[in-house]
């Protein structure tokens, strides 16, 4: 697709068409918002007759060419390993501080048990403030990656790995999701 547009019928003549390197291999339907796309097509089939090939749906894919696709998968390869080299990262940084923290704060914790702290109190003590600091260090985290996504997507799009039309867009699953993990990794590190 190179352009679209608004009103009835083609704007080309065949000779134009023909001319045109390397032809016009594909025209898009846009429709109205409701509009049935079975009618749509049932329409468009009796337009084209046996002039060429009416397809609909997830079958449009195969106008695609393949570089295309292996770039958008390309795309979603690199993003995932960036996902799983993030989550690698935190799941072992945050894993070896709190347990540093926890182990030079020995003394801290021999003098509570000594006045009299329960190894109850002294774990909740503990469990408490590494979820504190895991949803502080999440909260944080969640801040610098929507305002690192604009950037991101440039450098995605400079590569040449993403939909033209990709834009970003704040949603809160993903970023509770990220916190939730964060606060689990900082928890269980120091409860295992």
């Amino acid at each position: 697709m190179v352009g679209t547009v608004d009103g009835p019928g083609y704007y080309f003549t065949d000779g134009f068409a023909a001319r045109q390197q390397p032809g016009v291999g594909a025209l898009a339907l846009l429709t109205d918002q409701g509009t049935s796309a079975d009618a749509i097509k049932a329409r468009a089939v009796r337009a084209v007759g046996d002039q060429g090939t009416v397809v609909s749906g997830a079958a449009r894919a195969a106008l695609q060419p393949a570089y295309v696709e292996h770039k958008r998968f390309l795309g979603t390869q690199l993003i995932g390993a960036m996902a799983m080299l993030g989550l690698f990262t935190t799941v072992f940084v945050v894993a070896s501080m709190l347990v540093l923290a926890t182990v030079l704060r020995r003394r801290e914790i021999g003098l509570l048990r000594m006045i009299g702290a329960s190894p109850r109190q002294v774990r909740r003590m503990i469990l408490g403030e590494a979820a504190l600091i895991g949803l502080l260090g999440a909260s944080a985290g969640c801040v610098a990656g929507v305002a690192a996504a604009p950037l991101l997507r440039t450098i995605l799009q400079r590569l040449d790995v993403t939909p033209p039309e990709l834009s970003v867009k704040v949603t809160m699953w993903p970023l509770l999701t990220a916190a939730a993990i964060g606060v689990g990794v900082s928890v269980s590190v120091l409860g295992a």
